[in-house]
């Protein structure tokens, strides 16, 4: 506690200048002795300390005052002397201690440190009223007793000690230089003070420079300097100070501290109190009332006064002050209720503490968009069978992982040592700049450490994993012991069988292919189980992921607006990778998305295999686990084996019947496109536009697109493939078909040779011919233009006659008996996941040609009929295609 005050003491190094003359002697209560005489008894007392054994800070044990003593100290005598007890406060005083008395209910003290607090508060009023008159009496009566009770000055006392060559000006005849020289020796006050270097010589010249001019100042740091050798003096002197100088709240917190170390934290926190009135920002003023506050056991206002305290003050206290803390907010029982003492809203003291002598104008790149962290989203897997079979790539992120935080800690352990470790060079101590900086984002660090176990147990205690585990052994259970009975009976009957004659060897392939059958099925069934829960369970560890996620993201961004202000490189990449330690440590994948395995040992698992041993389901396969899907996908695939096995030599027993493979499309044409359901274009379809060509040493490639379906299509001589993928519905639907019973080509490459232009003009010649004789009675004739009902169509007619090709292209289009080319294939429709929702039959129509009028597109004609294996239900699209010379364009 005692260089709490070295940095207040060195304060007044600059505050020398707020005083100009010399204090004039005062009496004490009339009774002659000046103050020079008096201030000399003191310091003659501490002269007569033994210079070779200065006592440190006097601890509870030498205490001796109080009631419970018998024996007053030396600080109770003095207050004692004073006569306290006989000064009468006047109403203004009396106001102010029930005012005072308020706010420290208001503070949250308990009733017993509000009347301490009080009383210490009442005592700085009574001495105040006294004035240094009688504070001086007091003092030169104490020194007087301790005197007594000192025996004769050995020769090694502090007024033996020779003189620094600082005393010098001591021995000036004229007073006003004598001053000036005691006012130049308070600078080495301070500063012998503040790094604890005074020794017998130091403090003997600081008691001439006292003597010689007691000015406050003065006073002050002799005060500071005597602090550990003689308390009782060192108080003494602050109240002479503080006498002259009653609003300094410099002289206020040293005589705090002075209490502080005497462990009356009532008058403690009165002094620092009345600091803080003269001055808010004081921050030494606000580490005496930390200490208060963890006294009283209150650490959400010793947590916001440590805060407050390194705004204006950052010493050495401060930095044992903030290295308690975070030991303490580091232990934290978030499963205990525990809160975190700093309130999210007082997080913006540690932007003050960090802008203090901080330099935002030197940018290193903290706190800009680009130095935000990006952090990869929670991986897809796909499918339960991808997670599943990722144990390779969760084992290696782990160790990137491990591998990363490991050289983490290495530069961690390097830089510790650069920013810690410096040694000052001779005559000069080592500086170490940004701690101030630096501890306010330890603090923030501790701060979100605390928020992410604070989660983490949250997570944890809501945690569906067990409740979804336990689902998920009761449904594979339920079935795979009813699996178990089944195939157990079917084995049974297996192994009974005998295989003596044809009859009975056939029986024998039959029981077994009952048997291994059954086995396939429910080994299936019971994988469907686990690849359904497996799905369910990957959602329980992306919630923790996401969860997680923002809160890093968060320290991460606030953690760059502490950063900013750090000058020092070795001081910023140390928060830097500590910062960089903090979100590799808790955005792990292993063993948040670990596999969860239920108890192997469980009762139900042993049941199921007592229930029925013979059976082949296996209990122990109800895991979420590699070695689960693994051990079901070879019993599949052994029982396949099996089956294999079985069913050739059943075969080879009694061969059967040759089986045509039969399409359900081995139809007329004509019925297969009339028994089809039609597909219809729908309000808001937008034509099909893409691109048709043959790539060198390649067959002919078409692409369309709708702007929401995709199709490729590849013709050659052996057929037609392709794919249609939906955007809207994630679904991919490819298919492959032949030609029969010759080749394919493309939908412009067929229609036009399958009618001769000529024998398509006479045909329209004939049909026209033949309407104008049967209906209009004008055989070789003219419809009159306009006349009749019908003369708009034969003026039609005429003008398309002058496009006979096109006429029969479209007569051939319809011709569906004998028109086009005809493939049979098959399909098969996938949805996002990669899973088959449809499959079936294809059967596809093509015909088409070009026209010959120029400039015109090339027509084209195809009839898309599916027929699914699922539902049993035909479906027909019909589509006409426009060729131009730079794009192809396709409707319904």
């Amino acid at each position: 506690m005692g260089r709490a005050a070295k940095g207040v003491a060195a304060v007044l190094i600059l505050a020398g200048i707020l005083w100009g003359e010399p204090v004039c002697p005062a009496s004490a209560d009339g009774g002659g002795m000046s103050l020079r005489e008096e201030i000399g008894a003191r310091i003659g007392h501490v002269n007569s300390l033994p210079a070779g054994e200065m006592p440190g800070f006097a601890d509870g044990g030498e205490k001796t005052g109080g009631p419970e003593g018998g024996k007053k100290s030396p600080q109770d005598e003095f207050f004692a002397s004073l006569g306290l007890d006989k000064v009468v406060l006047g109403e203004d005083d009396l106001r102010e201690i029930e005012e005072y008395r308020e706010t420290m209910k208001n503070a949250g003290l308990g009733a017993e440190q509000i009347e301490e607090a009080v009383r210490g508060f009442e005592l700085a009023k009574k001495v105040s009223a006294l004035g240094p008159a009688a504070m001086m009496k007091a003092g030169t009566s104490a020194a007087k007793k301790q005197d007594s009770k000192t025996e004769t000055r050995e020769t090694g006392a502090v007024g033996d000690a020779p003189l620094p060559p600082a005393a010098e000006g001591y021995n000036a005849g004229d007073e006003q230089e004598k001053a000036r020289w005691a006012l130049g020796l308070a600078d080495h006050m301070a500063v012998a003070s503040f790094y604890d270097i005074s020794d017998a010589g130091m403090i003997r010249a600081a008691g001439l420079a006292v003597s010689a001019y007691p000015h406050p100042l003065l006073l002050n740091n002799f005060a500071g300097m005597i602090r550990e050798v003689s308390p009782d003096d060192a108080l003494f002197f602050y109240f002479s100070a503080l006498a002259l100088e009653p609003r300094n709240p410099v002289i206020l917190t040293n005589i705090a501290m002075s209490f502080l170390d005497r462990n009356d934290f009532g008058a403690a926190r009165n002094y620092a109190t009345q600091a803080l009135s003269e001055n808010p920002e004081f921050g030494p003023a606000f580490q005496v009332l930390t200490f208060c506050h963890l006294r009283d056991g209150n650490s959400v206002l010793a947590a916001e006064t440590l805060m407050k305290s390194a705004r204006d003050c950052f010493d050495d206290l401060s930095v044992r002050l903030f290295d308690d803390y975070l030991e303490e907010v580091g232990n934290l029982d978030v499963t205990q209720g525990e809160k975190y003492p700093l309130p999210e809203e007082h997080l913006e003291i540690l932007y003050q503490i960090a802008k203090k002598y901080g330099d935002p104008e030197r940018e290193n790149g903290a706190d800009t968009p680009g130095a935000q962290i990006r952090i990869n989203p929670f991986p897809v897997f796909g499918s339960a069978d991808h997670y599943l079979n990722s144990m390779d790539f969760l084992a290696g992120d782990a160790e990137r992982r491990t591998a990363k935080l490991t050289k983490i800690s290495s530069e961690l352990a390097r830089l510790e040592k650069a920013v810690f470790g410096k040694r000052g060079s001779r005559g000069a101590l080592p500086v170490m700049k940004n701690m101030r900086q630096y501890y306010a984002y330890l603090v923030l660090e501790s701060y979100y450490h605390f928020k992410m176990r604070e989660l983490n147990w949250k997570l944890q205690e809501e945690d569906p994993t067990d409740d979804l585990l336990k689902d998920y052994v009761d449904a594979y259970m339920t079935q795979c012991r009813s699996f178990r009975k089944q195939e157990h009976d079917f084995h049974e009957a297996f192994l009974k069988q005998t295989k003596g004659g044809p009859k009975e060897e056939a029986e024998w392939y039959r029981k077994g292919i009952r048997f291994y059958s059954a086995c396939l099925d429910h080994q299936k069934m019971l994988l469907d189980i686990t690849r359904r829960y497996t799905v369910e369970y990957l959602k329980i560890p992306k919630s923790k992921y996401d969860e997680r996620k923002p809160l890093v993201e968060e320290f991460w961004l606030k953690a760059g607006g502490l950063m900013k202000y750090m000058t020092d490189g070795n001081v910023y990449n140390l928060a830097d990778k500590r910062r960089e330690m903090f979100a590799v440590d808790w955005m792990d994948i292993w063993p948040t998305a670990g596999y969860p395995v239920p108890n192997a040992g469980d009762s139900v698992f042993v049941r199921a295999v007592d229930e029925a041993p013979l059976g082949m389901s296996s209990p122990y396969l109800c895991s979420i686990s590699p070695p689960a899907l693994q051990g079901a996908l070879e019993n599949m695939q052994r029982y396949q084996e099996e089956l294999a096995k079985l069913s050739k030599g059943l075969n080879r027993l009694n061969p059967p019947p040759k089986v045509l493979p039969k399409y359900a499309f081995d139809a007329d044409p004509v019925e297969i496109e009339r028994t089809a359901l039609p597909l219809f274009k729908e309000p808001g379809d937008l034509p099909l536009i893409g691109f048709e060509g043959t790539l060198p040493f390649s067959d002919k490639h078409t692409a369309y697109t709708d702007g929401g379906k995709s199709t490729w299509i590849i013709t050659g001589e052996s057929g037609a493939r392709g794919s249609v993928y939906d955007d809207t519905s994630g679904t991919m639907t490819t298919f492959s078909a032949a030609s029969k019973p010759g080749g394919s080509t493309s939908v412009f490459d067929v229609g036009a040779k399958l009618t001769d232009v000529k024998d398509l003009g006479d045909r329209l010649d004939k049909a026209t011919e033949f309407v104008r004789e049967k209906v209009f009675k004008q055989k070789g004739g003219k419809q009159s233009e306009g006349s009749g009902p019908f003369g708009g169509p034969f003026q039609a007619a005429d003008m398309m006659k002058k496009g006979q090709e096109t006429i029969g292209f479209l007569q051939a289009a319809g011709n569906v008996k004998g028109a086009g080319s005809k493939m049979f294939g098959e399909y098969v429709t996938r949805d996002r996941d990669h899973r088959v929702i449809d499959h079936g039959l294809v059967y596809i129509r093509q015909v088409g040609g070009a026209l010959p009028i120029e400039n015109s597109p090339e027509l084209g004609r195809e009839v898309l009929v599916m027929k699914s294996r699922i539902t049993g239900v035909s479906t027909k699209q019909e589509f006409t295609q426009y060729k131009f010379k730079f794009a192809t364009v396709r409707t319904r």
